[in-house]
């Protein structure tokens, strides 16, 4: 592409086409050694390359007095990240540790063996097989559902658990009959997951025991071994995984 003279328009006053190159050809001219202003691509003739393996095109790298402080800023923050990860790795305990830790001699006093799961279908998995297992529950004989839950199962004097099924329409049944208050909100939830969490709270300040997700599997010798672990009050113990 050329100019109206006939010149390349990154040539020089000169004409020698070296006005990109810094020190290749004419080294006393000083107007080859000028940068083009605010070109972030400049081509450099072919004339100008001679035996060197500079590309026809070179990016002008510039500082810009506002990059500097966006640079700032994320090197602070990945800083903050790593000194985070750091730290993490270093004071992070395994919670199944601190349990063991808090371990009492004997179970809490009018504990309500019950353990409860949410699931689409009252079908067990892998995980909820293992809290059965463990817990002396017979699987076979299948899972109490809301509302036919009795205060016999809550306070077994002989130390048997019971397992609870609840779907999300015992769910909502539950908030509607024990929590209304809160069943507008429950309703209105855009995501099912959101109920599904809510409603786990609502069943143990409802009726107390023991809540698990489906895809949590318990690792104990037998149930005496997770009541000792149980504290008085609310206990909540999030996965190491």
């Amino acid at each position: 592409i050329k100019d109206g003279g006939g010149r390349h328009p990154l040539h020089n006053a000169n004409g020698d086409g070296c006005h990109c190159c810094s020190s290749l050809a004419h080294p006393d001219d000083t107007t080859s050694r000028i940068p083009i202003p605010f070109a972030p691509l400049q081509y450099v003739p072919k004339e100008c390359h001679g035996s060197h393996w500079f590309p026809s095109v070179m990016i002008a790298i510039r500082r810009r007095w506002y990059l500097r402080y966006p640079i700032a800023l994320l090197s602070v923050v990945m800083s903050i990240l790593m000194f985070g990860t750091v730290y993490s790795e270093v004071t992070a305990r395994d919670p199944c540790q601190v349990l063991a830790e808090t371990r009492r001699a004997d179970p809490p006093p009018n504990l309500p063996r019950l353990f409860h799961y949410q699931s689409k279908t009252n079908e067990l998995t892998h995980e909820t097989s293992t809290w059965m297992a463990v817990l002396g529950i017979d699987a076979d004989s299948g899972s109490k559902e809301y509302p036919d839950i009795h205060l016999d199962d809550m306070t077994s004097a002989s130390g048997k658990w019971t397992s609870v099924y609840w779907s999300d329409e015992s769910c909502l049944r539950l908030v509607e009959e024990h929590f209304s208050t809160f069943a507008d909100t429950y309703r209105s939830f855009p995501h099912t997951i959101q109920r599904v969490d809510s409603c786990r709270y609502l069943i143990l300040s409802k009726y107390g025991g023991v809540y698990a997700d489906t895809d949590i599997s318990l690792h104990a010798q037998d149930a005496n071994e997770l009541e000792r672990l149980i504290p008085d009050g609310v206990g909540l113990v999030e996965s190491p995984f």
